[in-house]
């Protein structure tokens, strides 16, 4: 459920509820068992005062058994503080194994999910911060998971216990002894409230210093080149400072609270003893009862201040859990929402209308006459002025042809391809794949038969071979790997390296050219023996001995259908057919002799790129 402007939070209730249902029945079990231990020790542990108060009682009414008393006494409180903390370590390790794998389930429930959202989400939000805030909501999630277990029902059992056990030895002392709970649990609801808004300040704070340094910190080359580190140093002092203001404003009403909470608990303490002690004068209680009533208010009071911290660690755990939450329970993409119907598209395909001539590969002769089909498209990108960046937009491509998108920046070329590929949603229209709705096709079948090569090459950390198979479950060897390169034509180049296709890339494909980067992605994407590949600029970042090694592998493809989009015009002098998009609209298309010998968009555009060739 998406979370929108308005709509309530989650509660802490629904977050405990969610982290119990994420939890294994072997999880559950365990902190059940810990529940156990921790009531046993809670009851334990509010037995010593009993204890000692008896054996004060007991050495007062009878000095003369005096050693003896403390023996048995001593060894009554010793036996039961050891069983206690026993019980302690058997809970805490309980707790422990399960709260760390709560924590790596979490974990990867969180990245998987967000591997699939919508892209908009993440291009929308900065990466940082969206990195910050995920990792912060699994350490909240956990931490209210411990708080829970560790903290919160222990000394919540421990008050229960005293509480108990002073209402089965005298009502009257209980009930004023009780009254510092109702009015300790005021303080902390009144400081909880009130720090609420400071403790989001704080996140949002730390949030904004995330997407700064991670936005950075890939840039740091061009920010030396420019001098310009003490621009941006500026900037995160602006906004550390901001935080430090943010948190020093907590931090003063925390010492006030602090300071009423103890207040409130002498005061109470006082009232306690007062009445014991008077009741002691009046026959009505021993007085090993005031010592026992005293440990047993400890009892009390320690658990109620450690329940100000905990409650305020939990408001603090919870925001962060609540945000991981909404996370959550963000909507996948939709491609990633259609079962796999691979068996319907293929049947689909089969009963389509073949073109074999020069088709290759594992979908030979299931291939329909209109490879791509697009009728009608308009799109306008959410949030924006409402201006369509694509208005009505027709075409269609036949089986094995090439055909080039060209048009003035903006125009929504690039749209249309991802579009094409389900990278972008919300268009208005019909597309078909295949002789199928583009809406039948699963993410895992689009990446089987689609190829997408963008402008912005992504190469991670690993070898060569590895960022080629890169994504692919059916096994491969290295001959299909070297197939697949050399039909990019890249193979040369990776043997001529240091260790070949097992040569270390560095991050982001630093160590590589852009040419060498640019034509590995090629590579990736025609091992999969794609039925349709959509090229978006791949030659527009590159140099021109660059670009033409790249333009030279895809011309030399064979079998399969292209759809390009071309930033340098020359590029598509071999393709089969230009469309040529303008504002929106698709403007004109044919060869590019016949649309740069007319008086066209396609004929300016190419006047206007020899222009700037010329001054450059």
């Amino acid at each position: 459920m998406r979370k929108s402007r308005g709509s309530p939070e989650i509660s802490a209730a629904r977050l405990a509820w969610r982290a119990l249902c994420q939890l294994h029945v072997r999880q559950r079990v365990f902190l059940a068992m810990a529940a156990v231990a921790m009531l046993a020790s809670a009851f334990l542990t509010a037995i010593v005062p009993v204890v000692l108060g008896q054996l004060v009682n007991k050495v007062v009414a009878q000095p003369h058994v005096i050693h003896r008393a403390l023996l048995t006494g001593l060894i009554t409180v010793a036996a039961v503080l050891l069983i206690t903390q026993l019980l302690q370590v058997i809970r805490r390790q309980l707790v422990e194994s399960v709260s760390t794998a709560f924590e790596r389930d979490t974990r990867e429930l969180a990245y998987e999910h967000v591997l699939h959202q919508d892209l908009s989400y993440v291009q929308q939000g900065k990466i940082g911060g969206i990195y910050g805030r995920i990792n912060r909501g699994i350490e909240g999630s956990t931490r209210l998971l411990k708080l829970s277990f560790m903290d919160f029902l222990p000394t919540g059992a421990l008050a229960l216990a005293a509480v108990a056990i002073s209402f089965s030895r005298n009502v009257s002392v209980a009930l004023v002894m009780a009254c510092v709970i109702p009015t300790g649990l005021l303080l902390v609801r009144w400081q909880i409230h009130s720090q609420a808004g400071i403790r989001v300040a704080v996140r949002n704070h730390k949030e904004e210093i995330d997407g700064q340094v991670v936005e950075l910190l890939p840039a740091l080359e061009t920010v030396r080149a420019y001098n310009a580190q003490d621009y941006f140093s500026a900037r995160v002092a602006v906004s550390a400072g901001e935080l430090r203001g943010a948190e020093m404003r907590h931090h003063r009403a925390m010492a006030w609270f602090d300071a009423a909470k103890y207040a409130n608990e002498a005061l109470w303490y006082v009232l306690v003893l007062s009445f014991a002690i008077g009741l002691v004068t009046v026959g009505r209680l021993g007085p090993g009862e005031v010592l026992a009533y005293a440990l047993l208010f400890n009892n009390i009071i320690a658990p109620l201040r450690d329940l100000h911290r905990m409650l305020d660690e939990a408001a603090e755990s919870g925001q962060q859990a609540r945000d991981l939450a909404n996370l959550l329970d963000r909507p996948k993409d939709v491609s990633f929402s259609v079962s796999n119907r691979r068996a319907v598209v293929r049947e689909a395909a089969r009963q389509a209308v073949p073109v074999g001539a020069g088709v290759k590969g594992p979908n030979a002769g299931a291939f329909c006459d209109e490879v791509v089909q697009v009728r009608d498209v308009m799109f306008s990108y959410p949030g924006g002025d409402g201006s369509r960046v694509l208005d009505g937009v027709s075409l269609s491509v036949r089986s094995g042809e090439r055909v080039g998108l060209a048009g003035p920046s903006g125009c929504g070329k690039s749209t249309l391809l991802k579009i094409i590929d389900r990278l972008q949603h919300g268009y208005v229209g019909d597309i078909e794949l295949f002789g199928v709705p583009l809406s039948s096709y699963s993410r895992a079948e689009l990446a089987r038969r689609v190829g997408y090569v963008s402008q912005r090459y992504f190469l991670y950390r690993g070898t060569i071979y590895d960022n080629i198979v890169f994504g692919l479950e059916d096994e491969v060897i290295p001959s299909q790997v070297e197939d697949a390169a050399r039909r990019a034509n890249v193979h040369d180049v990776i043997k001529n390296l240091s260790d070949g296709y097992q040569t270390l890339v560095h991050e982001r494909g630093d160590s590589l050219s852009g040419g060498q980067a640019q034509r590995i992605c090629l590579a990736r994407a025609l091992l999969r023996r794609p039925d349709l590949l959509l090229l978006d600029e791949p030659t527009s970042a590159l140099d021109n001995e660059s670009q033409r090694a790249v333009q030279r592998a895809i011309e030399e493809l064979e079998g399969i259908t292209i759809i390009e989009v071309a930033h340098r015009l020359d590029t598509l002098r071999s393709a089969d057919r230009i469309c040529v998009l303008e504002d929106g609209r698709l403007a004109e298309q044919g060869t590019y002799d016949e649309l740069a010998s007319s008086d066209g968009v396609f004929a300016r555009l190419l006047r206007s790129s020899h222009d700037e060739d010329l001054r450059g």
